[in-house]
């Protein structure tokens, strides 16, 4: 999975003008056995350390933005497949190139 930060960039760009996460709605603190966490909402909160979220990350374009009919990116992303595409060899042919006819004996 990509770094948290960098899936929220990717996914909504930056903030524009730049504004730090903590300054942002969608930012939340909350403590623990005497420990500061801080989530962000628009990202997605659980009690794993997955969605730890530092203050001073550079806010993403879905700053103070409504999150109403909105899953959480990190909910989005558990659903995502994690596998790379398969290249093609050089020389391979496809089921396509079969069934088209496209491949003729050498």
């Amino acid at each position: 999975m990509k770094r948290k930060i960098t899936a929220m960039h990717d996914a909504y760009g930056l903030a524009d003008p730049p504004h730090a996460c903590k300054e942002c709605c969608h930012f939340r603190t909350y403590e623990y056995h005497n420990k500061r966490f801080f989530k962000c909402r628009a990202y997605g909160i659980s009690f794993s350390e997955a969605t730890d979220w530092r203050a001073k990350y550079r806010a993403c374009g879905f700053f103070n933005q409504s999150m109403a009919g909105m899953y959480p990116l990190f909910e989005r992303l558990k659903h995502e497949s994690r596998k790379e595409p398969e290249m093609q060899l050089e020389g391979q042919i496809t089921i396509d190139d079969l069934l088209m006819g496209g491949v003729k004996d050498a």
